[in-house]
């Protein structure tokens, strides 16, 4: 069973559409892209931020408008394993970057007080 994000029980019937349909729409949204490359929405957020996913969207479109990708593009990234690999690591690294950075402010607080 597919469960959505919400961890509802239910199926997203949204996400199954899009794995099993025949030819993909032209353009994709970031939880379509997510689902196809099986990344969380913030993950691809942090690979447009490091350079690894580019939107069709032009940067100076804004940071909070909604974001569509090229359904080849995509595809094409999903069959590159090296980009797959480079994307996992660089996602795993600014995660754990941020986690420790977290970590040692936290520590640095209560060193002090």
């Amino acid at each position: 069973m597919i469960r959505s994000h919400t961890n509802s029980g239910y199926i997203d019937t949204a996400s199954v559409d899009v794995l099993n349909c025949r030819r993909l729409p032209a353009r994709l949204t970031i939880n379509q892209v997510g689902w196809l490359l099986n990344f969380q929405p913030y993950e691809l957020q942090l690979l447009m931020r490091l350079g690894l996913l580019k939107s069709l969207n032009a940067p100076i479109s804004g940071i909070n408008c909604r974001k569509y990708f090229s359904s080849d593009y995509i595809q094409n990234l999903a069959a590159d394993p090296g980009w797959l690999s480079q994307a996992t690591k660089a996602v795993a690294r600014a995660i754990r970057e941020k986690n420790d950075g977290q970590f040692h402010s936290s520590a640095r607080k209560n060193f002090h007080e």
